[in-house]
């Protein structure tokens, strides 16, 4: 199913899609990962739409100033949804859909506001370099303490929050063969630069329960320790990925790994609960990690 389709679902519709398509072995996971990841970009979207349309009410109600929308969809995107001051686990956007996010001045909106900027224009007060998102104790300790939360502490908050949002991994599945007894694999691997600089020389490195490998194409590197396989891929086909670029991982002969599942092997809880790890390295990023339970990926 591509986008156009996917567009066309109603959210019931997809809701019914995703029911149907988790519990049934004929179904293959990568269809399934493409209907959560459709119903989670609509929920984010419908989640920034509400933030904007707020925004929309503040200036109707006689403020001067509000932010421009397309500054919040940025600010909300790179902030992965979480408060950027270090360490705190405050999700600024709930299960429920209730936002919980301050966008903080670094330099204030006003005069006598915390680090206040006397040469900054009107208009760069409002500008994504100048905005960050923070849950509101958070806010309100920044803004009490402008000593300790300088500018440039808070620019640095604000940078570490954007380089784990550099790019972001993707894993499914495809169907390589099925009998009765055992169904063999490909891992599927996509990775989506969403940062304003490119990803020079991306490497790979999977981890994955030993007892499922069956086949590592010929430029990866594997090791064994205990019920645990690494792959190491220190050469991808592709030397560069661009700003905006998405590209899938697994596709040639020279970059791929084959698993196999089996009934036995669906049973064994100590396959199951092992883990599914996903790192990108690259020379000019931090490492990406991806990792989920094997159990959630696999179906059989």
């Amino acid at each position: 199913m591509d986008a156009h389709e996917l567009s066309k679902l109603s959210d019931e519709e997809l809701e019914s899609r995703i029911a149907d398509a988790r519990p049934n072995s004929y179904v293959p996971s990568s269809i399934y990962h493409v209907y959560l990841a459709e119903q989670e970009k609509r929920r984010h979207n419908n989640l920034l739409n509400t933030i904007v349309r707020r925004q929309q009410e503040i200036k109707n109600s006689g403020v001067k100033k509000r932010i421009p929308s397309k500054v919040v969809k940025r600010l909300f995107a790179v902030s992965g949804e979480f408060c950027a001051f270090p360490n705190c686990t405050v999700k600024l956007i709930s299960d429920e859909g209730v936002v919980l996010a301050d966008i903080a001045h670094i330099e204030a909106e006003k005069p006598g506001g915390p680090r206040f900027n006397t040469s900054q224009t009107d208009e760069e007060r409002f500008m994504f370099e100048n905005l960050i998102l923070f849950c509101p104790t958070h806010h309100s300790l920044v803004d009490k303490d402008s000593k300790t939360y300088s500018v440039n502490v808070l620019r640095q908050f604000k940078d570490k929050v954007k380089s784990k949002k550099e790019a972001t991994v993707n894993v499914s599945y495809i169907v390589q063969s099925r009998t009765q007894s055992k169904h063999e694999y490909r891992l599927e691997i996509t990775i989506y630069n969403k940062s304003d600089k490119s990803i020079d020389k991306p490497k790979l490195k999977i981890t994955m329960p030993e007892g499922v490998i069956g086949v590592v194409s010929s430029r990866g590197e594997k090791s064994t320790k205990g019920n645990i396989s690494e792959i190491y891929f220190n050469k991808l086909d592709v030397e560069v990925i661009h700003p905006g670029e998405e590209i899938k991982i697994m596709e040639t002969p020279n970059i791929g790994v084959i698993y196999f599942m089996n009934s036995e092997l669906f049973d064994s809880a100590e396959i199951m609960s092992g883990s599914l790890k996903i790192e990108l390295f690259a020379d000019n990023i931090k490492p990406i990690i991806y990792e989920m339970n094997f159990r959630d990926l696999q179906q059989f």
